[in-house]
């Protein structure tokens, strides 16, 4: 998942949803999802390896601070813990470089 820090204004924004059958079961049920949900959140139905151009969507952030966290990462640590995290991480002067 992608989260965005503001150092501005110290809002923490999450922009893209976990791409596992499970959370996707619950956004398209919006009345209530199947009992079976929680056994799909781990069925990953999109990932870097298996990705191309065309099967992973855009997101934009006009941010300072932009983190990407794997699965390994938000499935233990709850919302609230990583915006914790990505709070503490943009006090810190930190430089970035595009992998290329």
């Amino acid at each position: 998942m992608a989260w965005s820090y503001d150092p501005a204004t110290g809002t923490v924004t999450r922009l893209t949803t976990d791409q596992t059958m499970g959370a996707f079961l619950r956004q398209v049920h919006p009345g209530g999802p199947p009992r079976c949900t929680g056994h799909h959140d781990d069925w990953v139905r999109v990932s870097l390896a298996r990705s191309s151009v065309a099967t992973v969507r855009e997101a934009e952030a006009a941010a300072q601070l932009v983190a990407l966290l794997s699965d390994g990462a938000h499935g233990p640590l709850g919302d609230g813990q990583v915006e914790t995290l990505i709070r503490a991480a943009g006090r810190f002067s930190v430089k970035f470089s595009v992998l290329r």
